[in-house]
């Protein structure tokens, strides 16, 4: 089974082919499990952006899918005025690598090392494509970013949240997310002062199983997002 675990962060100014890439590289590259045996941040590949708008992308190589490398994309979304935002994507074949271990331990390093705004692992590629249709047209009519940069739409079974989208989405700090999610949550804790709720390391997948994890967190964070999401939850079965 494939699931795929995704954070975003604002981009840092600095020279990305010289050292953005280089250093994050580097740090992702240290931490145990994550990099393919034999391989080093020398080994990870850089595809620079064809035009000045384009993306820059990193190849990352790592140990969790024998068939696809993590990817770095630079700078997507931006503009003269913002340097926009970096996504770093990780593709686990959870018949490959321990699932358990890379909740627990890769992926909070992942986290202190990538230091993102939100993130997230995704169990059910499916629920993630149908998810697009709802989202997208909520971004046109609202001008948000309603599952990013402005919005959680989905409170996944790992999720991560910065302190500034914690007040956003759920009018408390990251520190008190944490402390009225810990009951309902496997692990609960501050990583990169935001809160890393891992709620289950088991493989939850179909939308019922989803929507019903999301509505639990949400309501044990604040009442009335819980309702906002079960009340939502209606029409997505």
């Amino acid at each position: 089974m494939i699931v795929c675990a995704s954070l975003c962060r604002w981009s840092p100014a600095g020279n990305v082919v010289d050292e953005l890439g280089p250093r994050l590289a580097e740090a992702l590259a240290a931490i145990p499990g994550l990099w393919a045996s034999g391989k080093t941040a020398a080994d990870a590949r850089f595809q620079p952006a064809p035009d000045p708008e384009g993306v820059n992308v990193l190849d990352i190589p790592t140990a969790l899918d024998a068939e696809t490398d993590g990817t770095i994309c630079f700078r997507v979304g931006s503009d003269a005025d913002d340097l926009g935002h970096d996504v770093l994507e990780l593709s686990i074949d959870t018949e490959r690598a321990d699932y358990r271990d890379f909740c627990h331990s890769i992926f909070p390093q992942v986290i202190a090392a990538f230091g993102p705004y939100r993130g997230q692992i995704a169990t059910d590629l499916d629920v993630v494509e149908s998810d697009g249709p709802i989202v997208l047209p909520g971004n046109s009519e609202s001008w948000l970013d309603l599952d990013g940069r402005d919005g959680i739409f989905r409170i996944w079974p790992v999720t991560y949240f910065d302190d500034a989208m914690s007040r956003r989405c759920f009018g408390i700090e990251a520190a008190e997310a944490v402390r009225r999610a810990r009951p309902v949550c496997e692990r609960a804790e501050l990583i990169a002062g935001g809160a890393y709720l891992l709620v289950t390391s088991e493989l939850v997948v179909g939308k019922k199983a989803l929507h019903r994890l999301s509505v639990r967190v949400a309501a044990q964070l604040t009442p009335w997002r819980g309702l906002l999401y079960r009340i939502l939850s209606l029409g997505w079965y």
